[in-house]
């Protein structure tokens, strides 16, 4: 009777273990960005960044030592997703340069 059992912990260990091995072959390596690099992506700067960032509209970024600071790329790249949805200035109806306002003609007297 004990071998039985020392069989079944011996066939869910094995389970477990290729479980595990393709839960390790399907794991992708997340990109890393630093501010700099974040900054060549985004079209605003430092300043902007951090004021957005302190609002809660910009993601915080993930501190790999007290003095270096980092960005998935994934995050970046749902932020930009997420970005119509929860702009309030965002507008898809709002018209752009010469479109925007009626023309004005003007006629010249004799």
């Amino acid at each position: 009777m004990p071998d039985k059992t020392v069989d079944e912990l011996a066939e869910i260990i094995a389970r477990l273990e290729a479980e595990n091995a393709a839960m390790r072959a399907e794991r992708k390596v997340r990109q890393m960005l630093t501010e700099a690099d974040v900054l060549k992506i985004v079209p605003f700067g430092r300043t902007t960044m951090h004021g957005m960032i302190k609002q809660g509209l910009f993601p915080r970024g993930t501190y790999a030592s007290p003095n270096s600071r980092f960005w998935f790329l994934d995050q970046i790249l749902r932020w930009q997703d997420a970005l119509e949805d929860t702009n309030p200035h965002f507008n898809p109806n709002r018209g752009r340069g010469r479109g925007r306002h009626p023309r004005i003609s003007v006629v010249k007297g004799p």
